[in-house]
Parts: C-alpha cells; sequence; structure tokens
C-alpha cells in the first residue's frame, strides 16, 4: 500500500483538532477559539518532515487549550537504536587521593552482598581489568561490558606503589536501571526517620503510583502497621493513575470492635483490621499530580487530617485516549473532576484542573536539603 505521507500528516492534525473539540471536557475549550486556533496551525503542514513533526505540531496546537493530561504520540518514522546500555554496579564514586573512593552503596542493589564485602570508604582502582584514577570518566567501561557481570578492583585503601594491599577482585551482577534499588532504600531511610522521631509510634507508608500493584502495596502496609497510634501517608512524586476511592476509604475506616479468644494476645481481632485508629497526616508536593491530587482534597474534604508539603501539580482531568490513523494515539482529557459542594447547582465544586492542592502547613526542602539529605517536608509531618 503506498501512503501518501504529507496527506497522511494533515490527517493526524485534523483527527487530533477533531477528537479535542468533541472529547475535551470542557465545551467551551477554556474559553480559546478552537477554530482559529486550527487556523494558525495547519499552515505549519508544510515544514513537516516526519512523523514527530506533526505530533509536535499537534502537541503545540492543543497546547493552547492550557490543559493537562494531554499530548498526541505514535510511531517515528525512522527507527534510531541505542548505541549502548550503561550497566550500574549499585554504588557511587567520589575523587580521593588521585583514585576513586566509594561513597555510597545502595541497600539491597548490586554491589550490597555480604559475600563481595565491598564498604564505604573502598578503593575502586579497576573496571574489568582496565585501571581508573581519579578524573577518568569511568562510565565508559560501564556502557558496553562484555555481560551483566562486571569484575570490580578494589581495595581498602589507595595504592601506595605498584598494587595496593588487600587489593581484590570481584565480579558484581549489574542492572541497567537503579530506580527500584533507589525508591526502596529511600522509603526504608524515611520509614526509619520516622520510627527513631516518634520511638516507634506511628506509621510512615510512601504511595509510589495510583496503580493497582501500589494499592496492593499500601493494604499490606496498613495490615502491618494497624496497631500504630498514628500514620504519615505520603504521596509525594506521584504521578497518579486511579485509586483514591480505595485509599480514602482505607483512611476512613474506625475500629468498632475485637474479636479474639481467651488465649489471643489483647491487640488481635480489632474489626476492622486494615486501619489506623490514631491521627493521620497526607504529604504532598509539587510533583503529586492528577489522582494524587484527588485524594489529598477529599482527605480534606472529609476531615481525616492534616496535609503538610507545598501545592500539588494542578492537572487533575480523568483522560482516555483515541487511536490515530498511523497507529499513533491522542489522549483525550474528557472528564470533569470537581470537588463534592451541596451547597451548588449539581453538587460541583472546586474544579481542580488548574487549581493546586495547597497544604495545612507549607514545608519545602531546599537545595541545601537535598544535598545534606535531609527531609525537612518529612519532619514537618512529623512534628504535625
Amino acid at each position: 500500500v503506498k501512503v501518501d505521507q504529507r496527506e497522511e500528516w494533515a490527517q493526524i492534525l485534523d483527527e487530533s483538532w477533531r477528537v479535542m473539540k468533541y472529547r475535551f471536557y470542557d465545551e467551551k475549550m477554556h474559553g480559546r477559539d478552537w477554530n482559529a486556533i486550527r487556523a494558525k496551525y495547519e499552515p505549519l503542514l508544510k515544514y513537516v518532515g516526519e512523523n514527530q513533526d506533526v505530533y509536535d505540531l499537534a502537541n503545540e496546537m492543543i497546547g493552547e487549550l492550557n490543559a493537562s493530561h494531554t499530548g498526541v504520540s505514535g510511531p517515528q518514522s525512522r527507527t534510531i537504536e541505542d548505541a549502548y546500555q550503561t550497566r550500574h554496579p549499585g554504588f557511587e564514586l567520589e575523587p580521593s587521593h588521585g583514585f576513586y573512593r566509594v561513597s555510597h552503596i545502595y541497600r539491597d542493589g548490586p554491589a550490597d552482598k555480604e559475600w563481595l564485602d565491598l564498604k564505604v570508604g573502598d578503593y575502586v582502582l579497576a573496571i574489568d581489568g582496565t585501571p581508573i584514577k581519579a578524573g577518568d570518566n569511568y562510565w565508559s567501561l560501564l556502557n558496553s561490558p562484555l555481560n551483566e557481570y562486571v569484575g570490580i578492583t578494589a581495595a581498602p585503601a589507595p595504592p601506595a606503589g605498584a598494587s595496593a594491599r588487600g587489593e581484590r577482585t570481584m565480579r558484581i551482577r549489574t542492572a541497567t536501571n537503579l530506580g527500584n534499588v533507589k525508591y526502596e532504600e529511600w522509603v526504608a531511610k524515611n520509614r526509619e526517620f520516622v520510627e527513631k522521631e516518634t520511638g516507634g509510634q506511628i506509621a510512615y507508608v510512601h504511595i509510589r503510583s495510583m496503580n493497582q500493584p501500589s494499592l496492593q502495596r499500601f493494604e499490606n502496609e496498613i495490615n502491618q502497621f494497624s496497631n500504630r497510634k498514628g500514620i504519615i501517608v505520603d504521596i509525594r512524586y506521584n504521578g497518579g493513575g486511579n485509586i483514591d476511592q480505595q485509599i480514602i476509604d482505607i483512611l476512613e475506616r474506625r475500629p468498632y470492635e475485637y474479636w479474639n479468644t481467651r488465649w489471643g494476645a489483647r491487640s488481635w481481632g480489632r474489626r476492622p483490621r486494615q486501619a489506623i485508629a490514631g491521627p493521620k497526616v497526607m504529604m504532598i508536593n509539587s510533583r503529586s499530580g492528577s489522582d494524587s491530587e484527588v485524594t489529598p482534597q477529599a482527605f480534606r474534604d472529609l476531615g481525616l487530617g492534616r496535609i503538610v508539603g507545598n501545592p500539588t501539580a494542578a492537572a487533575v482531568i480523568a483522560t482516555g485516549s483515541y487511536g490515530l490513523i498511523n497507529g499513533g494515539t491522542i489522549r483525550t482529557p474528557g472528564s470533569l473532576v470537581v470537588t463534592y459542594d451541596p451547597t451548588r447547582p449539581d453538587n460541583y465544586g472546586i474544579n481542580l484542573e488548574n487549581f493546586g492542592v495547597a497544604p495545612d502547613v507549607w514545608v519545602e526542602n531546599t537545595p541545601e536539603d537535598e544535598l545534606k539529605g535531609f527531609d525537612r517536608e518529612l519532619k514537618g509531618a512529623i512534628d504535625e
């Protein structure tokens, strides 16, 4: 089948305009003249040279609406293969005495194995047999290793001559991404900090995303911490999804009975078990978006507790998608999200799009806090 590429690009732009015209949640198009916007962008089709150009053009057009949950994407005109894939050994290095010293080992990461016996403060002298010194780009050696196992030569002190005392070579099974490892370490450190500051009385949970795996983890952690005297629910850095109803349902619950045998521990048998009886604090920041804005707004409206952090992303429209002629897709932000307000027509309160949920207690980590590893926002939540 022969495809007239320019006609297809014109169809993609036209279809993107039409889909938004009839599927955008606001029939008034946020006060913009949608016909005039089409007339503004259509003449630019003559400058399109590949698929990505027409996606960009459509996205610029849709951007005139100043709305979230939008976007056109699809297959590329040409495929560019990755030149290499960097392997991560699971530790960080810093220059010291002309060499590189291990400054951090990620918890439960590739290098955090008992049999490796690698420690913070050890010096890494070579990677896969190639010596490295301070200033060398050691990442280039991790771009194209033979396989996932990389040889790391380390010693407890820098070499005084040709070799270092205690020098040894270990094989580390590297990873292509440390995102999950870094995340789990961050959550564990936050939980340890809350445990220390509160004497183990307050629980800490972080909800990573508003999806089913995150909901299952949240439910398990509520079960785990059900006897704590309070909880901090952290939804910072959460891009959204659709589990606000389940989260709020769990946080609303109040214990009402115990069922227990004569031999059971007195803490057993509370109904419901999956609940926290004490005070609750929810944490938000500017990277809490979509359903992680719906959730704190509901948390506030239902009087469940205090909110600590800084305002959310102000990006709340329920969205779907629509297929384009070339196999691409356009997001369709089609459903209004408003608060419940029985004093207003249709019980419709505040439109959460371009709103931004504000905290009760404003706290924001500074760049200096980040460098020191101090979470001022979490400390604010504990103090609350």
